[in-house]
């Protein structure tokens, strides 16, 4: 039996209104919910687009800062050290001196200051020592320079002398 389009009829039966989130299938014999990653568009379960994901059969918005997955069924926050990508689709990891506590942005590591390894933290480094020029690792201060704090290497001026560990400036003794 042919029915209008939006009804269906099982194995040949009174033809019944499929109502959305569910469409009809080709032959119009089932009334069926559209698969993960789909919605209902003109009649037809067609692949969710852009910042919109699918679990239910009808297509959703992600919103800011969170992210839609490849395939459009998942709506998640991006792990620590990435941030979303420009098209909300995804993920990136933060590089260089940028890091990210929470997943929702990249932000750069104050001047002073250095990134972990995973671009999860921004921190200070150990006495006698301060971050590199790309931020991402402590260097030793040089001969003749300290860092009490390990936040800036100094000029030790004579006739004060810098000690082994180059945390301190002081007259000799």
């Amino acid at each position: 039996q042919s029915c209008e389009p939006g009804y269906y009829s099982h194995k040949g039966g009174a033809c019944q209104e499929c109502k959305e989130p569910n469409v009809v299938n080709r032959d119009g014999t089932e009334c069926t919910r559209c698969p993960d990653g789909q919605g209902v568009f003109d009649g037809r379960c067609q692949n969710c687009t852009l910042r919109t994901y699918s679990v239910s059969g009808q297509c959703q918005e992600c919103k800011d800062p969170r992210v839609v997955d490849e395939s459009h069924t998942k709506c998640s926050r991006c792990s620590a050290g990435q941030e979303p990508a420009a098209t909300g689709v995804g993920c990136v990891d933060c590089r260089g001196a940028n890091y990210s506590k929470f997943g929702d942005r990249c932000q750069q590591c104050d001047a002073t200051m250095r990134v972990d390894e995973d671009h999860t933290t921004c921190m200070s480094c150990e006495p006698g020592k301060q971050a590199s020029a790309d931020h991402t690792e402590c260097v030793l201060c040089e001969p003749g320079k300290y860092s009490s704090l390990g936040v800036k290497c100094e000029d030790c001026q004579p006739p004060n002398v810098v000690d082994v560990g180059h945390t301190s400036c002081t007259a000799c003794a």
